[in-house]
């Protein structure tokens, strides 16, 4: 893997890192970091040095978690799932993220099932690494809530919600606390603006499906026309409509920014059914896409030359074990299984203490996705990452339930 894979949007963090401009385009907290490891050394090496101790780490405490069960050295092939596997060496922030929410829920896990209280200095790193899970990726800012009730709810021993309250204020209060000193005493960001863009996406959508124009004067470039938008939209990404050529653009003014988002919020109310479809069929294409095929597809082309119907059918046989354990669908789809099962193995059992691991990792991956769901302006699977990471991470915890319930079922 050394010393990490890179893509445009890596490049772009690591320039940032380099220069020490940072723009709110991308979250600047990891690029505030590659600079100072980049001091050194040069590169991506440190960052992915940095992810996978995090990632090892999380395995380490999932492992000592699990200490009374023979079949707990399993965990040690979790960093091996081939939809975890496949984006382990990728310098982005969605792989930061991941492995830090997964450190944070993994000593949780293991405190949790262990019975060990959180000391002070503890949970100081745990506040600390949420503190980076959160600020590294947008959409992170609505999981961090659920991760501090867990932290919350083993302080006050699991007790019930008097209990809770302060505990919960208490921790609140101090990652919230350092989230603002990190954001205050950090670098100084320039604003870009970028959250225009899913609304520009929006629009483009049900501008299609009315065909009408909608988009305030403002957004819209010289090279825009109806016909312009119907041959670029797509469900995949924005990415065709406001970068190459654009046809699209942000609102330079507050006046601009404000017409836009006014703009926007009008249209979605008055035509919900084609912005909800046009938001599934995004989370469709994340969910659904197999990392990497592209490479599958190019090694079948190679040595399938002179026969395209040979070709075509290896590539649709390709794709069925693609999808299984490549693409998040499969995946996404246990970890809903794994909710429930949480939910109906604490109900039934109070004292089946797996279920809350197994409770909160999944919650977390499904929220991701259901905020997903309407701040996505492109549809990749490396959106969906921390869900898979965390789902994964929760087999154990998962069989642990079955098992105590079908137990249970058979004495009765």
């Amino acid at each position: 893997m050394w010393p990490g894979g890179m893509t445009p949007d890596s490049h772009v963090q690591y320039a940032m890192a380099v220069s020490g401009q940072y723009s709110d385009h991308h979250p600047f907290i990891m690029s505030f970091l590659w600079r100072q490891l980049d001091y050194l050394y040069k590169g991506p090496g440190l960052m992915l040095t940095f992810h996978l101790s995090l990632l090892w780490g999380s395995v380490f405490y999932l492992y000592k978690s699990l200490r009374p069960y023979p079949w707990r050295p399993l965990v040690l092939l979790i960093p091996f799932i081939p939809n975890i596997w496949v984006y382990e060496n990728m310098i982005w922030k969605d792989v930061g993220c991941a492995f830090a929410y997964l450190g944070v829920l993994s000593f949780m896990a293991y405190a949790c099932l262990q019975k060990i209280k959180i000391n002070i200095f503890a949970l100081l790193i745990l506040l600390l690494l949420l503190t980076y899970g959160t600020l590294v990726k947008f959409q992170a800012a609505f999981l961090a809530p659920i991760a501090l009730v867990w932290i919350a709810w083993h302080a006050a021993d699991y007790q019930g919600l008097k209990r809770f309250v302060f505990p919960f204020i208490a921790i609140a209060a101090v990652f919230y606390s350092i989230l603002s000193g990190v954001l205050w005493m950090g670098p100084k960001v320039t604003p870009d603006h970028s959250w225009q863009f899913v609304k520009l996406y929006d629009l483009a959508a049900i501008s299609v499906g009315t065909n009408e124009n909608l988009f305030p004067k403002a957004n819209e470039t010289n090279l825009f026309s109806m016909k312009e938008l119907h041959q670029r939209f797509n469900h995949q990404r924005v990415d065709d409509m406001i970068f190459t050529n654009p046809i699209l653009q942000k609102g330079k003014t507050d006046d601009e920014r404000s017409a836009l988002y006014n703009t926007w919020l009008h249209q979605v109310l008055k035509h919900p059914f084609i912005y909800f479809r046009h938001r599934l069929s995004n989370l469709a294409y994340i969910v659904l896409s197999i990392p990497d095929f592209e490479h599958i597809t190019s090694f079948i082309h190679q040595h399938t030359e002179g026969n395209p119907l040979l070709e075509k059918n290896l590539i649709r046989i390709a794709r069925i074990p693609g999808t299984l354990f490549l693409a998040h669908i499969a995946t996404l789809f246990l970890g809903v299984i794994y909710f429930c099962l949480s939910v109906i193995s604490f109900l039934k059992r109070r004292e089946e203490i797996a279920a809350i691991p197994l409770f909160f990792m999944n919650t977390i991956a499904l929220a991701l996705v259901s905020v997903l769901l309407f701040c996505s302006m492109a549809g990749t699977p490396r959106y969906t990452y921390l869900s898979i990471v965390l789902i994964h991470a929760s087999h154990g915890f998962a069989y642990i339930c079955w098992r105590t319930l079908r137990q249970k079922v058979s004495r009765s």
